[in-house]
């Protein structure tokens, strides 16, 4: 939408409010879960994602998200079932940002 500034007929600026301004990987919830995890992300940008599960060790345990997403609120479930009670760690990646969370499934 555009929006008319107080006193200045021509000139105009833009408000965005619905779009997300920053990128942004929320807590898993619960945490810890058993067995499963609510994951919540907000995309700034449309972008590449990938949202994967690592175990202490390094390995790769599972590979939630691998598409090209628009930007917004996005959310997604882990379920662990067939993983042990521990500490993984959840990496999110777009085009320009990468975080990781440290989530706990306790069976």
């Amino acid at each position: 939408a555009y929006v008319e500034l107080e006193g200045t007929a021509t000139a105009l600026a833009m408000a965005n409010i619905s779009c997300p301004n920053n990128f942004q990987l929320q807590n898993a919830y619960p945490n810890p879960f058993n067995p499963t995890a609510n994951i919540t992300y907000e995309l700034s940008e449309n972008s590449n994602v990938k949202m994967e599960i690592y175990d202490l060790s390094g390995k790769l345990i599972d590979s939630l998200v691998d598409e090209f997403q628009p930007m917004g609120l996005h959310s997604i479930n882990w379920n662990a079932k067939s993983q042990p009670s521990g500490i993984y760690f959840l990496q999110l990646t777009t085009n320009n940002h990468m975080e990781t969370r440290k989530i706990t499934c306790v069976k």
